[in-house]
């Protein structure tokens, strides 16, 4: 938790995030959220002004597409 305080450039220098040593992002920020509800995650705007609406769920079904490709190559868990 971060304390309110006068200097920032203090608190900069020796904030540390304190993640878990097995700590899955992907998981953390977008598969609970893909609950079949379709819910919004991304808008993406090209440079010509159209734009590309993406779910939760869209979005893990890409990841997990792309998981499956890595280890389709002979990655794992750890590489």
């Amino acid at each position: 938790m971060l304390t309110e305080t006068s200097d920032y450039a203090g608190l900069y220098r020796n904030f540390r995030w304190q993640v878990p040593a097995r700590f899955n992002i992907a998981s953390a920020c977008c598969d609970r959220y893909a609950d079949g509800a379709n819910r919004l995650a991304l808008i993406y705007v090209d440079e010509d002004g159209g734009a590309t609406r993406t779910s939760f769920d869209e979005m893990r079904a890409l990841s997990s597409r792309f998981a499956n490709v890595l280890k389709a190559d002979g990655l794992s868990r750890g590489d």
